[in-house]
């Protein structure tokens, strides 16, 4: 770099000049630190340190207690887990029962609000096909229960709904007794009505061939209800003369208003089938204008004769009464579970045929499980009875036997499978009931 010549004024010399440069500013220099407050480089390696050291020693029976407190949390999860497993697998159990499919190519099905839920759970299960009914009806424990309950209804119309009635066309007083304090009443009615008639059963003649018993039996009677003794066809097979006795001694009795449980169970041996025809001829020589209560079943599992539906059982039993009876014959055709056509040739044979439905109309199953459901839908309104059987074929298999009091529980089933109001249902069905029986 080349050195800038400075031109001075003739005369002047550079040691001449004097330059006036002030005093300079003096910096502040910063303070040294203080011992009692630490730099930043050393905060930094202080908290350093501090991480790097080892953690303080936990005390002694820390780590047995940590691992003893998450077994016994861990046991508590299980149990609370296996609880709610449990809860829902009976809820699943209790509605599956109750289940009811719906028929091909119509819309009837179980009631949506009160009654039968379709699947298991919580009712979750419903096809939008099957319409709401739009009547009021009882609400099911079982599900939800968004249909319109009686104290829903009684808010809307400031009264209380009229209590529905109902009225057991079979059962057996004789055995429910025995069944007391044997086994387990299988609890309190889904659809509580109250009964206002029924048909009291005989059908072991053990029983009523004992000196007084029907006196006493018509002296409990309660009104509007019948009697109808009889013999179980499983009893044929080596039947004492002295039971039939008895049985046409009570028949005498005008009384009684029907033969009971008279029919074919080839559910038995197929060596006893020919000794119940013989009884079947002779009681029907006894009738006498009463009711005929039918008992009619076919054979079990492969078993020659054994049918989906026992036509030839009916078949059997439809030409024995034919040739004895008149066509206006009162028929009572008892736990009926047949399909259409039977329905139709009963029908047309003898114009006072009725058809008893029960609470085994819940669990069809099985092939013959729809053909089961259209012949019910098949009877005529006017000539379809409901029964519980009692203490037998409760409703809810598998929970205890049952009484009369159940016949709600019934209705509810047979109403829901041909889709008509509950109400309405049990109203009808009383009716023909008391026609057929001929009671007031």
């Amino acid at each position: 770099m080349e050195r800038e010549e400075i031109l001075l004024p003739p005369g002047v010399e550079l040691t001449d000049i004097e330059v006036d440069v002030g005093s300079a500013p003096e910096e502040a220099l910063p303070e040294p630190p203080s011992e009692a407050e630490p730099t930043k480089i050393e905060c930094m390696q202080q908290a350093s340190e501090t991480r790097s050291e080892d953690p303080p020693p936990a005390p002694a029976g820390a780590d047995a207690r940590k691992k003893e407190f998450s077994e016994a949390e861990l046991a508590k999860k299980k149990r609370e887990l296996n609880r709610r497993r449990k809860e829902r697998a009976k809820r699943a159990k209790k509605t599956k029962k109750l289940a009811q499919g719906p028929l091909p190519g119509t819309n009837a099905g179980p009631s949506t609000s009160g009654g039968l839920t379709v699947g298991v759970g919580r009712g979750r299960g419903l096809l939008s096909t099957w319409p709401r009914p739009p009547h009021p009806v009882e609400c099911s424990s079982i599900g939800r229960g968004r249909g319109i309950t009686p104290k829903m209804l009684e808010e809307a119309l400031g009264e209380s709904p009229r209590p529905l009635r109902a009225f057991d066309a079979h059962f057996h007083p004789d055995r429910i007794k025995i069944r007391k304090g044997k086994t387990e009443l299988q609890g309190q009615p889904l659809h509580p009505v109250e009964v206002v008639g029924g048909v009291w059963n005989f059908c072991d003649p053990v029983r009523y061939s004992a000196p007084g018993f029907l006196d006493r039996v018509f002296d409990e009677l309660p009104e509007g209800y019948a009697v109808a003794v009889g013999i179980h066809p499983k009893q044929a097979y080596g039947l004492k003369r002295y039971y039939l006795e008895a049985l046409r001694s009570a028949l005498a009795d005008p009384r009684v208003r029907g033969l009971s449980e008279l029919g074919l169970d080839w559910s038995t041996d197929d060596s006893e089938w020919g000794a119940q025809e013989q009884l079947f001829e002779q009681l029907l020589g006894l009738s006498t204008g009463r009711v005929l209560v039918l008992h009619l079943r076919g054979a079990n599992g492969s078993r020659p004769g054994n049918e989906p539906i026992p036509r030839a059982v009916h078949k059997l039993a439809r030409d024995a009464i034919r040739r004895r009876c008149p066509a206006a014959q009162r028929i009572h055709l008892h736990c009926f579970m047949g399909s259409p056509d039977i329905v139709d040739e009963w029908t047309s044979a003898f114009r006072y045929a009725y058809f008893g439905v029960t609470g085994s109309a819940s669990y069809y199953n099985g092939a013959n499980a729809k053909l089961k459901r259209l012949g019910i839908r098949s009877i005529p309104g006017n000539r379809l009875l409901i029964e519980t059987d009692a203490p037998y074929l409760p409703v809810r298999p598998r929970h205890g036997w049952q009484t009369e009091a159940f016949i709600g529980d019934v209705g509810q089933v047979v109403a829901s499978i041909r889709g008509v109001p509950l109400p309405e249902f049990l109203d009808q069905t009383t009716i023909n009931a008391r026609e057929l029986y001929c009671l007031k």
